[in-house]
């Protein structure tokens, strides 16, 4: 769940970066099936690549979720990512420590996001300046 989130979060960013019209409407797709049919992370790997600040944010977002899940019973947090988002919340036992992690998983990947498409912003003004 931590990584379907996660990746969901750099995707949601990548609409407001500066990707090309193909590849926003992948994204897009990508972003609504992932949260709203649930697991469908492998569309977001192509754009995680691209950016290792993107990869790390979003693998470090999956880590602090399953953190979150696993600190202390986890049997309470049990769920799936084969799920839409609202659903898997809704049936874990413990909803409100699951929508932490899902929320932590989601803010930390778009941070992440942000930050790489700024790095990517600014080195593409030095290069039009050069």
């Amino acid at each position: 769940m931590g990584e379907q989130v996660a990746a969901a979060g750099g995707g949601g960013n990548n609409l407001n970066s500066n990707v090309s019209n193909q590849d926003s409407s992948i994204v897009h797709r990508g972003l609504c099936i992932n949260l709203l049919c649930g697991d469908f992370i492998e569309v977001a790997y192509p754009y995680m690549e691209r950016s290792m600040i993107v990869n790390v944010a979003s693998y470090f977002a999956s880590g602090v979720a399953t953190e979150v899940l696993y600190k202390e019973m986890p049997d309470l947090v049990l769920s799936s990512a084969y799920l839409p988002l609202p659903l898997s919340i809704w049936l874990s036992q413990d909803w409100q420590r699951m929508g932490v992690a899902c929320l932590a998983a989601f803010g930390i990947s778009f941070i992440g996001a942000l930050v790489a498409n700024m790095f990517q912003r600014s080195k593409e003004e030095v290069k039009k300046e050069d």
